[in-house]
């Protein structure tokens, strides 16, 4: 069982003691501080009961931190979150392509760098890291990007999904989160969440269907809870919708 064991890759020393004091007081162990990318990737070459990777964002050198925790992701599969006090959006996107798990802001704070840890490594590893771990398994959350924020969006809290200009968007009642990818590698991330891909650009929440009706070419439209918007299913899909609505 995984129990949070830390490489810390900043080049700034007081904040990298700061960060390995924080962690040690919430359980942790730090294996290890380093400054430079490189020396990073060859350190985790000899380490590999290493569970988790913390990456300044802009690290000196030649490989700066999203360049590192790339190739950390591709050698080694081991997770990274990523810490910075800053980032341009040319930055942030480059971040968000990289497969890190997470994004905390300086100066750091306590329970949200604990919390992203254990998402983190629940997520890559499939159970929790330690005993007593305040994440629960059974309320799963989806880890999605808004502006330079990672987001953990409540399932239950997401209407319905859809292609749209070539982005996936997230609709819950307030809000509409935009992302990139494809709906079939989301409708991957997102089984056992209890949506169903009723049409080629959309999922929806099978919880959220208040009704439905039909449309001038007699197909079924969906009527949802909260939202007026109107979700089309594929003709291909009604009876499979029909059976698992007990309908």
């Amino acid at each position: 069982m995984r129990n949070g064991k830390i490489l810390i890759v900043e080049d700034e020393y007081i904040i990298a003691l700061d960060l390995k004091t924080r962690l040690e007081q919430c359980g942790y162990q730090v294996l290890e501080i380093l400054d430079d990318g490189e020396d990073a990737l060859s350190w985790l070459e000899d380490h590999p009961e290493t569970d988790i990777v913390l990456m300044d964002i802009h690290l000196q050198g030649r490989l700066d931190g999203i360049e590192t925790a790339s190739r950390i992701f591709l050698r080694f599969s081991k997770p990274v979150i990523f810490i910075t006090a800053f980032s341009d959006d040319a930055t942030l996107d480059r971040a968000k392509l990289s497969s890190a798990y997470g994004f905390i802001r300086k100066p750091v704070d306590g329970d949200a760098l604990k919390l992203a840890i254990e998402m983190a490594l629940s997520r890559h590893y499939g159970k929790p890291p330690s005993e007593g771990t305040p994440v629960s398994l059974e309320i799963r959350r989806i880890a999605i990007w808004h502006g330079d924020e990672m987001v953990l969006l409540d399932p239950r809290d997401v209407c319905y999904v859809e292609v749209s200009r070539g982005q996936v968007c997230f609709h819950t009642p307030g809000m509409v989160y935009r992302q990139r990818g494809t709906l079939s590698e989301w409708s991957e991330k997102m089984k056992g969440t209890g949506f169903y891909r009723c049409h080629k650009n959309y999922l929806v929440n099978l919880e959220k269907i208040r009704g439905i009706t039909l449309d001038v070419d007699n197909s079924y439209v969906l009527r949802l809870h909260s939202l007026e918007d109107l979700i089309p299913v594929a003709r291909n899909k009604t009876g499979e919708l029909k059976e698992l609505l007990g309908i």
